[in-house]
This record gives C-alpha cells, structure tokens and sequence, in this order.
C-alpha cells in the first residue's frame, strides 16, 4: 500500500512532524499506528476531551508533546478542531523536535486541513493524504459482519465506494439489519450529498431526451467498454465538453449519456469550492477528487463550467491565484483519470482555458443546435406525455412547424403554459390544439438571438461535432 510506504519512508528519515490530510480519520489513525508498530515506535492517541490514555499530563495537545520520550509518537485525531487556542505554543514544541531527530520522536496531526494554517505549522511538516477505504477493505468489513455471495458483493462494493470507514459500517449494520441492500445505496445518497459540493442526481434516461442522434450513437457504440467485466482491461474515455445554444438539452444529455454508459450520475458544483480563506478553495477540490475517485466509475456533470472558472486568465491579481490552482489541481486528475467520465457543458466555450479542453483531458467537443422539424417533433411528444396526455392527438410536424426556432426549453414552456390552459373548473387538463397555439405565441423563443447562434454555428464548424 502506497500510503503505508509513504510513512515508512518519513519515519526513517526521522522527519518528526506529519500533517495527515485525510476525510477518514479513523482509517488513517489506522494506518499509522500499523506503521509505527511494524517500526517498533510506541504510539499515543490524543482526542479532544480525552486526551492521550497513557501520558501523563496529556489533556492539553501541547502537554502532550511535552510528555513524550524517545521512540515514542503522538496522533492527533481531528487536529483542525483543537490546535487553534495553542497554535504558537505547538509550533515552538514542533520546531525543538527537529533538534532531537535521533530520539525518533513523531507528531502526526490527522484530520482535514484547516482554514488559514500558519505556514510556520506546515513548513514545519511533511505533508501526506490517506484517502477513502479501498475495495479490499470494504470486503474485509462485509466479511466480519456476514458472508455475501459474488453478486451482492459487487452491489455492496458500488454502493459503498466513496463513504468513509464509519459510514461505511453504519450503512452495512443497517442494511444487514433490515436485510434490504437497497438501502446501501439511499444512505450512500445521504453521505456523498453531505459534502455540499458533490451530489448525487437522478438519470432521466435516455428516452427523455429529444433529438441528438449522433450523441446517443456515439455513446451506445462504446457502452460494451463500460461492461465491468471489460473496463479493467482498456482505456477508458476521458470526458466530453457539450457547448451551444442555451435550453437545448446539454444538461439532459448527460444524463441519457450515463444511462447508456450504465453508470451512476454525479454533479459537482464547482462554484462550492471557493473559500475566503488560504488553502481552503484548494482542500475542497481534493476533497471532492478524492470522493469521486472513490465513487468511480460514474459520470461527473459539471455544468456551466465557464462560470466557476470566470477570471483564471487574472486569478493570480484578482483572487490570489486560488482560481488557476484550483484549475491547475483539476487538470493534473483529468491527466490521470482513468475511470471517471466528465461531462462538461458551457454556453461560451470561448472562455474556457484551452488546456481544458485538449485532448488527453476530454475525448470530444459536441454542439448543441436549435432542433431541427424531426428533433422539435420528439420533443413536443416526450413532454406531451410527461404531462399525461397521448402525442398521437396531435399533428406533431405541424405543431413543430410552428416552433421554428424554438429550444427544447421552449418546447417545454408551451406544453406546460398550454396544459395550464386547458384546465377546467374542476382542474382536469382537455389540452386542445387551440391551446397550443396560443402558448406558442406567449413564449419568446431563444432562436430570436440569431446573431449570437449564428457566432456559435461558426465557431463549431470545424472545433465540435454535431449532436
């Protein structure tokens, strides 16, 4: 194990302090003490309220410090939350620890990374992330509690991805209590949407949305590389960029693309990550890495893309640099991903950075028209029937005649506006041709932009593939 090696390698080098970022503290508390046992270095654990059970005068972290002898180590649990009220006096102890180096003497200090760290803290520390359970463990902790066939272990392991060690064993004493697996997935549902930035999103289906021929054919040709038994032996795609006119289904078609693929849908909101304080914007990100990493693989929607990275060109004069570091911390995983599909959108593509964009980080760049007669025609009929009533009654290429230039948004709002309509006294939709028409003439269709459709059509003639 990478992370085991890595703290190998710090205790012989006899390097004393350690920040340990982690979202599983219990995990990484694990871990380390497993290291420094196999070091033969006795190990102490502080808690806050508790203090560290066998050193004396350890309620207080910087008695604690005080307390220990040579070849011996302190872990501290959830160290963001207890080091702010004695933050100089640790960091004086930190420092005349690196003068007794040969005594073998070790601070870990385990937990997320706090808002606006001192430098004097970390300059101080060798910096190391232990990150979320992996399959092999998650086996173990099913194991201990019951034996599971093949089957049930696959849908255990993909409901469990992602979920730290204690939500994992509440989320499987649950489920083996209730003898629902089902519920694996709802509470992984709970969890991941507790991070306020990644959350979770129900697919429409590929059947809910309208037109997009060569999108929809694209993707089914490759879906059979996303069948379990095959991913672990190709490569897998990158990611994709839909861009175009606004309302015409780049969102929704992220969705239809992770059903055809068969993988669960995330959306990360990037807008989230941003904080005012140093170094924080940039633990968010990780973080939010980590977790879909975890998660993987699954589809990753992030939409409007251009807004959350508005200003990169001027982050470093106006924001610090935080944008172009979190920018730059995104590129290096895209690099490197191999089992996360990202599914970007944007309305000006124009804004984005070009290293986004290149290939190595995404597979393809698709554009969104207007719908053409035969797209606006499956359009009319999927929302007719969301709302209940049979497509057939209707003259559908006459309906989508009149909606020249309208968007599948618009389409949308005529059929909602029209149903309303139709309603009578005791609230029963009787949609009518005539209240189609009529909704047709009270929604502005997006089309009416042509100058700026037009820029897009330009621009994507020989950049984008057509969906």
């Amino acid at each position: 194990m990478q992370e085991k090696l890595s703290l190998s390698e710090i205790i012989k080098a006899k390097i004393p302090a350690v920040l340990v970022e982690t979202q599983d503290t219990d995990r990484a508390v694990k871990i380390i003490t497993e290291v420094l046992s196999a070091h033969k270095i006795r190990t102490y654990i502080w808690g806050a309220g508790v203090g560290a059970k066998g050193l004396k005068s350890s309620y207080s972290i910087p008695s604690a410090i005080n307390s220990l002898n040579a070849n011996s180590a302190l872990i501290i649990r959830n160290f963001r939350f207890a080091i702010s009220n004695e933050i100089a006096y640790i960091i004086e102890l930190i420092s005349a620890l690196r003068e007794r180096r040969n005594e073998k003497v070790y601070v870990f200090f385990v937990g997320t990374k706090m808002p606006n760290m001192p430098r004097e803290l970390t300059q101080l520390c060798m910096h190391v992330r232990i990150g979320l359970p992996t399959e092999e463990e998650i086996i173990q902790m099913v194991m201990s509690r019951k034996k599971v066939g093949e089957e049930a272990m696959a849908k255990i392991l993909s409901a469990m991805k992602g979920l730290t060690t204690p939500e994992i064993e509440t989320a499987l004493d649950l489920a083996l209590a209730s003898k629902n697996l089902k519920k694996l997935l709802n509470f992984k549902h709970q969890i991941v949407e507790k991070t306020s930035i990644i959350e979770m999103i129900p697919s429409e289906g590929v059947s809910s949305l309208g037109g997009m021929k060569n999108l929809k054919r694209y993707y089914s040709r490759v879906k059979t590389a996303y069948d379990p038994k095959v991913r672990p032996t190709i490569k897998l795609l990158k990611g994709c960029i839909s861009v175009g006119v606004q309302g015409c289904g780049k969102t929704l078609s992220a969705g239809a693309v992770a059903d055809i693929l068969g993988l669960p849908i995330y959306r990360w909101d990037l807008g989230k990550v941003y904080s005012p304080y140093i170094g924080e914007s940039e633990g968010r990100v990780y973080e939010a890495l980590s977790v879909i990493e975890a998660i993987s693989p699954c589809v990753v929607l992030v939409d409007e893309i251009e807004k959350m990275l508005s200003g990169y060109k001027s982050s470093n004069e106006t924001s610090s640099g935080v944008v172009s570091r979190v920018l730059g911390i995104i590129l290096q995983y895209m690099q490197s991903n191999t089992s996360t599909f990202f599914f970007y959108t944007t309305n000006d593509v124009t804004a984005l950075p070009p290293e986004l964009i290149r290939s190595g980080r995404i597979d393809d760049i698709w554009f969104v028209d207007l719908p053409s007669e035969e797209d606006r025609c499956e359009i009319i009929a999927i929302h007719l029937s969301k709302n209940s009533v049979n497509p057939d009654q209707f003259d559908l290429q006459y309906l989508s005649k009149m909606m020249e230039g309208y968007t599948g948004a618009d389409i949308e709002n005529v059929i909602k506006k029209a149903v309303m309509y139709s309603l009578d006294q005791d609230g029963i939709p009787r949609l009518e041709l005539a209240n189609i028409k009529e909704a047709i003439g009270d929604v502005i269709p997006f089309g009416v932009n042509k100058e700026k459709i037009e820029e897009m059509r330009r621009w994507a003639m020989t950049r984008a593939r057509p969906v």
